[in-house]
């Protein structure tokens, strides 16, 4: 089989995975028949073991000028390059397609040979092409292993068509993000603390069942200009709020602390996957200079954020020794700290 649709979906219609099916040209070959050029033909057959077994291409020649050029069964543009190699892997030192006037364009080049003493697939981040090929040139360094590297098979990824790149998810969400707290279109504000926030109903309605049900009801300032007023949050978590309503993100850079903040801010207004992710966010900034402040957080005020009181926990049952002797945890009030130590010794106890 020399070539294969790769994927049904519309984005993937005209992608092809394709194997050699032919060899055009080489430096060498140890001999015409058991590590023949011709061998690199088709799927693997060696790999994925490893070592100097029939059925790959090895040079005849071990010195930096060894080559083959091998042919596929039609032209696409090239996204991706696999080499099987499976006996002194890293020899290849660059790539080449073949271009339209049929000189040979360079598409990847190796900082240094390597010698791998494992099979592996190699996946080199190739200069994709800007036009279609059926052929490449593959050289190869034996001097650095100062012995045969072989090559079981070739594969491209390629396309037949140079249509345009499906737009991504991201685009959708950096969009979105344009719209937060943007005067332009809004036709709801918010004043939270000092600050003046702007938002647009059909968007909050649909991410928040609290704003869907807000927006739906009879409340005074449906009808009028005047601002919707929170005063039991801080700014500062209604403007992240609003940036994952619009983004399904969290704002970069965001501490801790108001990550605290923030996943209150989602229990109020009906965001439960905004209080997964706060607490995702948090457990992978954990430190044992913060971990103390970050459970004092979870705990203090309401609702208490047990999801991340048991995180924080945990991590400090772990650091016990390096916690305790934390500005942090010093500084704590007494019954604060004969609760921390109590848990943090509760499992070697038992």
């Amino acid at each position: 089989m020399a070539a294969k649709c790769r994927g049904k979906g519309p984005a993937d219609i005209d992608k092809s995975e394709l194997w050699v099916n032919r060899v055009c040209n080489f430096s060498s070959e140890y001999d015409g028949v058991s590590w023949a050029a011709k061998c690199v033909i088709g799927p693997p057959k060696v790999y994925p073991r490893y070592g100097d077994i029939r059925g790959s291409w090895a040079q005849g020649e071990c010195n930096g000028d060894q080559f083959i050029e091998v042919g596929f069964e039609h032209k696409v543009y090239v996204d991706e390059v696999h080499i099987y190699e499976t006996y002194h892997a890293g020899s290849v030192r660059c790539i080449k397609a073949r271009g339209p006037d049929k000189t040979w364009i360079n598409i990847w080049t190796a900082a240094k040979t390597e010698d791998i003493h494992t099979s592996r697939i190699f996946k080199p981040d190739i200069v994709k092409t800007k036009f279609q090929t059926d052929e490449l040139r593959v050289e190869t360094d034996c001097s650095t292993s100062g012995t045969w590297a072989e090559i079981d098979a070739i594969m491209i990824v390629g396309r037949k068509y140079d249509l345009p790149m499906a737009p991504d998810q991201e685009d959708l969400s950096d969009a979105l993000e344009k719209l937060v707290n943007n005067e332009k279109f809004s036709d709801i504000q918010f004043l939270v603390g000092k600050e003046r926030f702007y938002a647009h109903k059909s968007i909050l309605s649909v991410r928040s069942q609290f704003f869907n049900v807000l927006f739906t009801s009879d409340f005074k300032e449906k009808n009028s200009l005047e601002p919707i007023t929170f005063s039991d949050i801080s700014a500062e978590s209604f403007r992240a709020m609003l940036h994952f309503v619009y983004t399904n993100k969290i704002p970069p850079n965001t501490s801790c602390l108001l990550l605290t903040d923030l996943w209150r801010a989602a229990d109020l207004f009906d965001l439960n996957g905004l209080q997964a992710l706060t607490v995702r966010e948090i457990a992978s900034k954990l430190s044992v200079n913060n971990v103390v402040d970050i459970y004092m957080a979870a705990i203090s005020k309401l609702p208490t954020m047990d999801d991340l009181k048991t995180v924080c926990t945990e991590f400090m049952r772990c650091n016990m020794s390096e916690v305790v002797r934390t500005e942090s945890f010093m500084t704590l009030h007494q019954e604060n700290v004969i609760e921390l130590i109590q848990m943090m010794t509760t499992k070697l106890q038992i």
